[in-house]
């Protein structure tokens, strides 16, 4: 496959396992957090990785942005094996993949004010001047629906939609070309989702993002995803187009998840109440 062709990003054979401590005189437990995963992501496209907590969703996520590293596995981006690669060889990656956490408030320095927060990786990717980093914050402000007058306000002054909507104006700084978004979604109340979802797609359609959803809400992937990935106990048990899944789910677990899902009426109540 040329370069050209290649998905944005693929990963194949991708496996996390975790020392659970046994204190003074037990001994240490093996947690397979995840096993043999590969999948692959297109540019401008949004896939959905579901499943139940302890999944290993999450593990998956910090795996994906290289916040930690895979036991074993390959993750390919641009030609290159990046999770081969050193610490001071993925820069471009860096820039290129962000990750989105669920808890915007341990997530954000409180010490720092948004335009600071939203500016920092800039800085610490040293582009720009301060003059630009500030103006480049505040131009990502607005283009998450902020207003550029509460730029020096501090995290906990803003509702939590808000932060993560800083959140997003943070990982935008870099200009990525993947979001990696780890129930990103789940802390807000319907309306907030709502609006998120309508950002996220405005965004997708003006800078071709492709978009990593990692939720347990199937009432929320259902908008949004173009391709579900099944997740349970650490492995793709299903992985199809949304509408085919929901429609004609394979496997036993999908099926589950599905039949727990509240009816169709029952949501659209709920999201125009």
């Amino acid at each position: 496959m040329s370069a050209a062709n290649a998905p944005l990003l693929r990963v194949a054979g991708l496996a996390k396992t975790y020392t659970q401590r046994g204190g003074f005189i037990g001994a240490n437990h093996i947690v397979h957090a995840f096993e043999d995963v590969s999948l692959s992501v297109e540019i401008g496209s949004t896939l959905a990785i579901v499943g139940e907590s302890g999944a290993g969703k999450s593990s998956l996520a910090r795996c994906l942005a290289l916040l930690e590293h895979p036991d074993r596995g390959e993750i390919w981006h641009n030609g290159r094996n990046v999770a081969a690669l050193s610490a001071a060889d993925l820069a471009p990656f860096r820039r290129e993949v962000q990750l989105i956490f669920q808890d915007s408030t341990s997530a954000l320095n409180p010490r720092l004010s948004a335009v600071e927060l939203i500016a920092e990786p800039l800085l610490i990717q040293r582009i720009g001047t301060p003059a630009h980093r500030r103006d480049r914050a505040r131009e990502l402000m607005r283009s998450v629906g902020l207003a550029p007058e509460s730029a020096n306000k501090c995290p906990l002054e803003f509702s939590g939609g808000q932060r993560q909507r800083i959140a997003l104006a943070r990982a935008l700084a870099l200009q990525p070309k993947l979001l990696i978004l780890d129930e990103a979604l789940s802390n807000l109340d319907v309306a907030h989702q709502d609006a998120m979802l309508n950002l996220l797609a405005t965004l997708q359609a003006a800078h071709a993002l492709a978009y990593i959803h990692i939720s347990h809400d199937l009432r929320l992937v259902s908008q949004f995803a173009g391709e579900v990935a099944v997740m349970h106990k650490g492995k793709i048990v299903e992985r199809a187009p949304a509408a085919d899944l929901f429609a004609r789910p394979q496997h036993a677990y999908t099926r589950e998840l599905l039949a727990a899902m509240p009816p169709l009426e029952t949501l659209l109540l709920e999201r125009s109440a």
